[in-house]
């Protein structure tokens, strides 16, 4: 009788062993799978930390540009104000070129008719 109720403890004892071997074996697959998703967790936070770099950067860019934008911007404009200002001088040497080409006309026509007049008294006397 001892054999047979020795036998159910030593299979329970057999059964406890066996599920606390089972428990350990999943642990350390557990531990495993939670180092795995320690490292993919740390693997992100540096992806992200290069991602907010870049960003960050990507930022500075813009702002540079934006203001080198604004730069061009003035200059263009002074530019533009300039040309205008060329133009409205240009018009009015142009203006004054034809006043000019008309008093020497002018002066040619009163000397030619000063010439012919001096001429004709020659010619008379």
């Amino acid at each position: 009788m001892r054999t047979t109720k020795s036998r159910p403890g030593s299979d329970a004892v057999e059964t406890v062993v066996e599920t606390l071997t089972e428990i350990q074996s999943r642990a350390s697959e557990s531990g495993s799978g939670i180092v795995e998703i320690s490292d993919a967790l740390e693997s992100q936070a540096q992806n992200t930390a290069e991602v907010t770099s870049a960003v960050e950067e990507t930022a500075a860019l813009s702002q540079e540009m934006a203001a080198s934008l604004q730069q061009i911007s003035a200059s263009l404009e002074e530019q533009t104000t300039s040309m205008e200002s060329i133009a409205e001088t240009t018009e009015g040497v142009a203006a004054t070129s034809e006043d000019v080409h008309e008093i020497i006309d002018q002066f040619r026509l009163k000397k030619d008719e000063s010439t012919a007049l001096d001429d004709v008294s020659e010619d008379l006397a």
